[in-house]
């Protein structure tokens, strides 16, 4: 099971990309010419929908090809990151293969690129050993991407070398399990990741210090010329953990800018 195939020209085509009307044009399409391909190994394609209605590709033929069958949150995790990617900005693609300087192929579920960054998103739906994962995240950081784990199992290493997060499922929407008992929807842990905010160690509720940066210039008024205080940047420590922050990106943080705001506001008085 795929959420992508290929067309006679090359191009990607991604089902839930296509309205009803658009995929079942795309069946008739296919059932004559038979020119829609598998990415893992060209085979020709069939257009199936899940029990739950998801559109994807199928083998027609399996033949020698080593592709594991994909569950239902397997497809709709897959789904969801590459949405959340390219809200951000990123080109994403599922279902895509690469070799590693070592010459190991891998596939990623999900590869999102955004200029040299290169993050990919590993669904685990099976069991696997902590070994085993750790051996498939080296292989992505040699062949130089970032791989986020979503795993249905838990009892994974909390390391800084293996981003990663339990996922739960209920009544059809996912929860992300992160460090410190966390627990979000996968679409704001994903949000986070494609938006450059995840990061090690540090959990998204407690109390935190911001330590505010300041200085001084000549006001810019000819008739003035005062010496007048500004914000030069903020550091935000939670226990031994501390994000630096200019003043440009606080625009991307309005909880972060109006606390600032309202300390300035009290510094100035």
């Amino acid at each position: 099971m795929s959420l992508r195939c290929i067309d006679e020209t090359g191009v990607d085509l991604h089902a839930f990309e296509l309205s009803p009307q658009a995929w079942q044009a795309l069946i008739e399409q296919n059932r004559k010419c038979r020119s829609l391909r598998m990415p893992c190994c060209s085979a020709e394609v069939n257009l199936r929908r899940s029990k739950r209605g998801t559109p994807h590709f199928v083998h027609k033929a399996v033949g020698d090809c080593t592709t594991a069958p994909e569950t239902e949150a397997h497809l709709r995790l897959k789904r969801i990151a590459v949405e959340v990617a390219r809200q951000h900005g990123w080109d994403a693609k599922t279902e895509v293969a690469g070799t590693s300087p070592s010459g190991e192929t891998w596939i990623a579920d999900v590869l999102a690129q955004k200029n040299s960054a290169k993050v990919a998103i590993e669904i685990q739906w099976s069991s696997q050993t902590n070994d085993e994962t750790m051996r498939r995240q080296e292989r992505y950081r040699q062949s130089g991407i970032r791989c986020l784990w979503l795993l249905k199992h838990p009892g994974f290493p909390t390391t800084e070398a293996l981003p990663a997060a339990q996922i739960v499922e209920h009544d059809g929407t996912y929860s992300a399990r992160v460090a410190y008992s966390q627990e979000m929807p996968v679409e704001a842990l994903l949000d986070a990741v494609f938006g450059r905010r995840f990061r090690f160690g540090i959990p998204s509720q407690g109390r935190a210090v911001a330590h505010i940066r300041v200085g001084e210039i000549e006001c810019w008024k000819r008739q003035c010329r005062a010496n007048t205080k500004i914000v030069t940047g903020v550091d935000v420590v939670f226990g031994p953990h501390t994000n630096s922050f200019s003043v440009p990106e606080l625009g991307e943080y309005p909880t972060l800018y109006s606390a600032v705001y309202l300390g300035t506001q009290k510094w100035a008085a």
